[in-house]
């Protein structure tokens, strides 16, 4: 939820997000470790979206 202000710049109520994927990886050598990812969705927000990491999501908006 804090991310998505960090990083596009909105306002989503935490009731507002639904839990659509998780996804597991694991270790596949010395230097990378076992990862879970949570991805959510939601269709309600407050504010306009904008790429506030372009160095990072410079295609996303």
């Amino acid at each position: 939820m804090r991310e998505t202000q960090e990083e596009v710049g909105v306002l989503v109520k935490p009731s507002s997000f639904e839990l659509v994927h998780v996804l597991q990886v694991g270790i596949h050598s010395r230097s990378t470790k076992n990862i879970i990812g949570f991805y959510f969705e939601t269709d309600c927000w407050q504010g306009t979206p904008v790429n506030n990491e372009p160095h990072r999501h410079s295609e996303a908006l």
